[in-house]
């Protein structure tokens, strides 16, 4: 199962219990329980610019990802939070789930709370849980010379991808198949269109001590997995993804000279 951190959704929500700001954001936080390999948990976290557009759910709500059940650790709500020596503020608190969570078999993974028969917020993305991978379209074997034209292609195309370019944090690094060691990486400029990236492949130095031959990581600035549809109690929402994900797919290398 791949490791999931990040997904921030601006929702266009109304508050819980009266008035309020409608375009208030929230941000969705899923992410594997350290030490599990099977459990996840789901944070909700409002970002509001006041306490009225809180959200606490009632404790008969239920929630459930792929139709798994997850299981509430906190309803939400809120808390009054210190700023400065004399100013406190009131601050929302998360709405916290956990449990087993696995990828759809369609494609589309689904989180889901409702209240009774009710919809509260149901949201449909793409692939939200599936794996990711790379494939070499350019050279088509995977053999590297420097100076050449290197381009990779990101699977699922429906993923919104971007790279760092031209800095230090580069989408690839190195590793050696047999071992856990990691060597340095190739530094941009990278350029990419929809989901290829490409680069020139950098002179290969001895003395840098990277494989000639091995496993090659690739590390997104970002990854946004397409939002299918919203619906429920505020099938209105407008909903953005905007996320930091720690999917690494790798593929295979080898450099010519």
């Amino acid at each position: 199962m791949p490791g999931l951190w990040l997904v921030a959704a601006q929702l266009a929500l109304g508050c819980g219990g009266g008035g309020g700001d409608t375009n208030a954001p929230i941000l969705i936080e899923i992410a594997p329980v350290e030490g599990s390999t099977d459990l996840w948990s789901v944070g909700i976290h409002f970002v509001a610019n006041s306490s009225d557009n809180c959200r606490e759910m009632p404790v008969t709500a239920v929630a459930e990802v792929n139709g798994q059940p997850l299981e509430f650790f906190s309803h939400g709500g809120r808390h009054w939070q210190s700023v400065g020596l004399f100013d406190n503020r009131p601050m929302c608190d998360a709405i916290v789930l956990s449990g087993e969570i696995s990828p759809s078999s369609d494609g589309v993974d689904r989180i889901r709370i409702r209240d009774g028969a009710e919809d509260v917020l149901s949201v449909e993305v793409a692939k939200l849980l599936g794996e990711r991978s790379v494939r070499w379209v350019e050279p088509a074997d995977g053999v590297l010379r420097a100076g050449a034209r290197a381009v990779l292609e990101w699977s699922p195309a429906s993923d919104q991808v971007t790279f760092p370019s031209g800095d230090s944090r580069s989408p690839l690094r190195f590793e050696v198949a047999q071992g856990p060691e990691v060597f340095p990486t190739w530094s941009g400029p990278f350029t990419w269109d929809g989901p290829q990236f490409s680069f020139t492949v950098a002179s290969w130095q001895a003395d840098s001590n990277v494989p000639s031959e091995g496993w090659m990581a690739v590390q997104p600035l970002s990854v946004i997995p397409l939002i299918q549809s919203v619906s429920g109690q505020y099938a209105h929402a407008q909903v953005l993804i905007d996320g930091a994900f720690v999917w690494n797919p790798g593929i295979a290398y080898r450099y010519a000279p």
